[in-house]
């Protein structure tokens, strides 16, 4: 007998880069940061989500909902 309960899967991708660059930005305002570590900071975080960015529209892994198994 089945349960109907289902084996699923989620996973939940973030993007946080937004609040990497305001909180650079809010350093920078403050005084807390020259403008020549700032253009660094900008330009390594900019490499960084480059290279470790995957993509977000991957399907390669998607299962397709069988309605013939369905319980009724």
């Amino acid at each position: 007998m089945s349960s109907g309960n289902s084996d699923v899967d989620v996973s939940v991708l973030v993007d946080t880069t937004p609040m990497a660059y305001a909180m650079l930005c809010s350093l920078l305002a403050s005084n807390q940061m020259t403008e020549k570590e700032f253009k660094s900071a900008v330009r390594k975080l900019e490499d960084f989500t480059k290279s470790n960015c995957k993509s977000k529209n991957d399907i390669s892994n998607a299962r397709l909902f069988n309605e013939s198994r369905r319980r009724k």
